[in-house]
């Protein structure tokens, strides 16, 4: 099978980096919903520990949350993680009380002494495209 540089470069691999960090830039992107900061990341992930991330596309913000999670349980155990942090890119008329359902779904699986940051952005996606990245320290 003939592989382009365009289908290597959209391969399932790259196509979850890519998310990743895009979802790592929506986090400090300024946000009419909720936004983070650099120091809030470093004051986050800045002590020892090994940080790993993962992209939840859904049509429920508690979907993509579970597919998020799901992921990262696959790399490592997260229930011990120390530090989270969780941002979901949502549409317009997204119902602002899902967010907090969905973010309840990434509470649950680390420590319940995990320090958790939330941001929270919207664009011009439809309204059934629901991102949810989630990047723990463990």
């Amino acid at each position: 099978m003939k592989i382009t540089y365009t289908d290597a470069d959209y391969s399932g691999d790259a196509q979850e980096l890519r998310l990743i960090v895009g979802g790592i830039n929506a986090l400090l992107q300024p946000s009419d919903i909720i936004n983070l900061d650099t120091q809030d990341l470093r004051a986050l992930f800045g002590e020892s520990g090994s940080v790993v991330a993962a992209v939840g596309h859904a049509a429920s913000g508690v979907d993509a949350a579970r597919i998020a999670v799901d992921k990262l349980r696959a790399e490592t155990d997260i229930s011990g993680a120390t530090a989270a942090a969780i941002q979901f890119a949502v549409a317009e008329d997204f119902p602002f009380d899902e967010l907090d359902s969905a973010a309840a779904v990434v509470l649950s699986a680390v420590s319940a002494d995990a320090t958790i940051l939330f941001a929270a952005t919207h664009g011009d996606a439809p309204s059934d495209e629901t991102f949810a990245t989630v990047i723990v320290r463990v």
